[in-house]
């Protein structure tokens, strides 16, 4: 009997139970205030950039101009000086009439020689000179440019490929009287003596001369930055990156924030404030893009939060359907490079960033969570020449001269703290695809 009674008293609190929980799902009403505020929140992150979008060709700085004087030789513009954006500026105010048909400068020459730090589309090129010209389509890509003075006294622009040696010519609007007077100008102040310190044997004058050096000191700026940790730059970055509201829960592991849909990765290196994406999707086909990864690069950069600071185009690797960009931090029109105090956890380069390319999909994109933010130093210092840093150069154990493709001035990014930067002229030298810095053993190139 006992029994009994016991299975009707639970049969009976079981119906209560369920009746209760019915009537709990028949009046439960949502906290729709929590819920559009987190909606808003989504909301305003997928609408929100962290910088600016930018043009290709505001991407597009020469690292270096050469002035021709003929028979008078040539000499590097001072980078730092005022006059070598004033002179950029002139050239570029003049539009390009048409392609002519011109035999490559050979010898000496009244011109200006821009060099860039990489192969770009000539297509992005004609575009940085004059905004209107679309009288040429043309997959050809250029690291060098010859604007001079003609025998007909035109001037001609020519675009040169040192790795297919390959010329295109073309003539410009510009009168040569004003072309001359950028080249002799009375300013000479912003004129470095120069000295060609590598060179190969090609006849013509853009493939011949290897690396231009000054022979005299620069006195150069410093900068102390503090460094601006946007508390919202990652999760708005995460939404574009997901291409939605939705982005996955965090998981942390040794300083890392990792989230991932399955096939998308972004982690954020809070140690170092860095950012790493990764889809490493692919398919069977080795299908080629058309595009070229410059104008890739930057579509995804603007699609994806924006650009902070200064970048510029610094380096592009190319290897069968796939290839990497990247966008280098400058500073007082200087490229900038991170110099590690100790060794890290990472070895990325803080002061760059990056897209990777494989077929026709972004598989991976690297850039800072942080933004130069206040200078505090108005101090400068006198840097070495450029003769006396290649030839520590070339004294080095652990460097071969015959690898040396380039040699640069740049700033040496130390990071004092989590939050600040200090900035200081140092020589660079590019070997197997990499900038490094010069220094002696233990301690940097003096001034």
């Amino acid at each position: 009997m006992k029994y009994e009674q016991f299975k009707t008293v639970t049969l009976v609190a079981l119906i209560c139970l369920s009746l209760f929980f019915t009537y709990q799902l028949w009046t439960y009403q949502p906290s729709m205030q929590a819920l559009e505020s987190e909606s808003d929140v989504s909301e305003s992150y997928a609408n929100s950039m962290i910088g600016e979008e930018r043009a290709v060709t505001e991407l597009i700085q020469p690292s270096s101009m050469i002035l021709h004087k003929d028979e008078q030789g040539y000499a590097l513009m001072n980078r730092v000086d005022n006059r070598f954006e004033e002179t950029l500026g002139s050239l570029r105010s003049h539009g390009l009439e048409h392609a002519i048909s011109a035999d490559p400068v050979q010898t000496s020459a009244q011109g200006i020689e821009l060099r860039f730090p990489d192969e770009i589309p000539l297509q992005s090129l004609l575009a940085f000179f004059d905004e209107d010209y679309d009288q040429m389509n043309t997959n050809r890509e250029v690291d060098r440019l010859l604007i001079y003075v003609a025998e007909d006294e035109h001037v001609n622009l020519t675009f040169a490929s040192t790795e297919k040696e390959d010329f295109m010519s073309m003539r410009s609007s510009m009168p040569a009287s004003e072309l001359k007077n950028l080249i002799y100008a009375n300013d000479t102040e912003a004129e470095l003596e120069t000295e060609v310190v590598k060179e190969n044997d090609s006849d013509y004058l853009l493939l011949r001369n290897d690396i231009y050096v000054p022979t005299e000191k620069q006195v150069v700026r410093l900068y102390d930055y503090t460094l601006n940790m946007d508390s919202d730059m990652p999760m708005l970055i995460n939404q574009r990156l997901f291409s939605g509201t939705d982005v996955p829960r965090a998981n942390q592991l040794n300083g890392e924030y990792l989230f991932t849909d399955g096939s998308r990765t972004v982690t954020h290196d809070s140690t170092i404030s860095y950012l790493n994406y990764s889809y490493p999707y692919s398919t069977d086909s080795q299908e080629e893009s058309s595009r070229h990864i410059l104008e890739v690069g930057q579509e995804f950069i603007n699609a994806t939060g924006g650009w902070t600071d200064q970048y510029a185009v610094d380096q592009i690797n190319k290897k069968d359907s796939t290839g990497q960009i990247e966008f280098r931090l400058h500073v007082n029109h200087l490229p900038v490079h991170e110099h590690r105090l100790t060794t890290a956890s990472s070895d990325q380069d803080r002061m760059k960033m990056y897209i990777t390319r494989a077929g026709t999909q972004v598989i991976s994109m690297g850039r800072p969570l942080f933004q130069l933010q206040d200078s505090y130093t108005h101090q400068e210092r006198e840097v070495s020449s450029g003769v006396d840093a290649v030839e520590l150069l070339k004294s080095s154990s652990s460097v071969l001269w015959e690898d040396v493709k380039d040699v640069r001035l740049g700033y040496k990014a130390t990071m004092t703290s989590r939050n600040r930067a200090e900035l200081s002229p140092a020589w660079f030298y590019k070997a197997n695809g990499d900038w490094k810095p010069i220094e002696k053993p233990d301690e940097e190139l003096p001034g």
